[in-house]
């Protein structure tokens, strides 16, 4: 976690540190992730803009609660293996459904981000929930929108319906 505010974005350590976990990150390295954590008005560092984070602003409940959802989306356990009833969907009906199947929340959730706009997720939203995701979640970022789609997916028992509807418009949601 970073903790964002108008201290922290002059301090150089702060500086320091982030640009070694954001080359780890662009590197690939396995386990290295960041969270910010907004605490204060000020500008998102620009290598940041792109990453969920936790806003603290206006409403430290919601605050709160983002970060537990941030963190439940790194739960290493496969998408699939979440679901509380017997799934009808056959991994090998298709290489997308093959693909998307034996990923984590938190890898779903980078796919979806890398490679679908605002539209497009709303599209899948709607897909999967049957509402308007913009009715629901007006005005809130994307990466807050496609947490809340993967997590309404899973307290729903529609994984199958979101994998779905990801190979059906966006086949190349599968490829890394």
């Amino acid at each position: 976690m970073a903790v964002i505010s108008s201290s922290s974005i002059k301090s150089k350590w702060v500086q320091a540190e982030l640009n070694a976990v954001l080359s780890n990150q662009l590197s690939g390295k396995i386990g290295t992730a960041i969270l910010p954590v907004l605490i204060d008005d000020v500008d998102i560092p620009i290598l940041l803009r792109d990453t969920l984070y936790a806003d603290f602003r206006d409403d430290y409940k919601q605050g709160v609660s983002s970060l537990i959802k941030a963190f439940r989306q790194e739960d290493p356990v496969p998408l699939l293996k979440l679901q509380t009833k017997p799934t009808t969907l056959v991994s090998t009906q298709s290489p997308c459904l093959a693909a998307l199947d034996s990923l984590t929340k938190a890898d779903l959730r980078r796919r979806i981000k890398s490679k679908l706009n605002r539209v497009e997720v709303g599209v899948i939203w709607y897909d999967t929930l049957y509402s308007n995701m913009e009715n629901d979640l007006s005005g809130i970022n994307i990466d807050m929108c496609i947490i809340e789609l993967i997590e309404r997916s899973v307290q729903r028992d529609l994984v199958p319906n979101l994998l779905d509807a990801l190979c059906h418009n966006r086949p190349d949601v599968a490829n890394p």
